[in-house]
């Protein structure tokens, strides 16, 4: 059997970079499809999602976007937070606000793993 790498290309990055390296650029394009998607499932518009506004009707589609995103792309918390204005700790707030949410809320549930299954199925 032979390897693909030698000893010395045992550098994570390197070899992400080489297996993955169109995924940086389709990741940004899915970034947006998500926030238009999670935009349009909760009514909201997309300025308003990426707003500074924290009221429960922006917020909760925001924190699907930051979950969907996570979950679906290989983008880092920081990349994700740039994408809606944000920093990294307000999209791991989300995650965890999301999580919460998919755990009690059956309508917040069914949404985000139905993206989820959709994206998973045009990206992989």
């Amino acid at each position: 059997m032979t390897c693909l790498f030698s000893p010395a290309d045992f550098n994570t990055i390197q070899i992400s970079k080489r297996i993955l390296p169109e995924r940086s650029f389709y990741d940004s394009r899915r970034l947006e499809e998500i926030v238009k998607d999670c935009a349009e499932y909760f009514d909201v518009t997309v300025i308003a999602l990426k707003s500074d506004r924290r009221d429960n009707i922006i917020c909760v589609p925001r924190h699907a976007f930051c979950w969907l995103s996570f979950e679906c792309t290989y983008k880092s918390l920081t990349q994700i937070g740039k994408h809606i204005g944000r920093d990294h700790t307000t999209v791991s707030h989300s995650l965890k606000r999301a999580k919460e949410l998919r755990r009690d809320d059956e309508h917040f549930y069914i949404i985000t793993e139905t993206l989820k299954k959709q994206y998973l199925a045009m990206w992989r």
